[in-house]
């Protein structure tokens, strides 16, 4: 963090940039809310793109590598922007692209709140494990 400050200060920027630390899983969206946007710039393969989901359900669009669950959870062009990952001038152009064009960045925003809430919603898993649950109750009694 210290070696992150110090960069921040040399390049001018550190009146714009907050370093929080650990953030309480309870004040995520408290956080995300004071956001014009996110970015999940992970480097390894996330499982489950969370951080990107919780950002859409705030209607803030999500700028993200493109890696493991990320993928599924932003829609390129739709719900945010996804960029190769070792590709920070891609990252950059993509975080400025969505700071200077708001009335994009609000739509990806209302996008992805909706797909957040009609793909991962919990209607939608439950009526997803109901299906399983059904289809490997038919493979068993066929099984019989």
């Amino acid at each position: 963090r210290a070696e992150l400050e110090r960069l921040a200060a040399t390049l001018g920027v550190a009146s714009a940039v907050e370093f929080v630390g650990r953030v309480a899983p309870q004040d995520v969206p408290a956080l995300i809310n004071t956001a014009s946007l996110v970015v999940v710039p992970s480097r390894w393969d996330e499982p489950f793109g969370l951080v990107a989901l919780e950002a859409a359900l705030m209607e803030r669009p999500v700028v993200a590598t493109r890696v493991g669950g990320l993928v599924e959870a932003v829609e390129h062009g739709i719900t945010g922007l996804v960029v190769d990952k070792e590709d920070p001038e891609a990252l950059a152009d993509a975080i400025v692209a969505l700071l200077e064009d708001c009335p994009t960045a609000d739509r990806m925003g209302r996008a992805g709140r909706t797909r957040a809430r009609d793909r991962f919603g919990w209607s939608r898993c439950v009526d997803e494990y109901d299906r399983l649950y059904q289809q490997t109750q038919l493979m068993e009694m066929s099984h019989d």
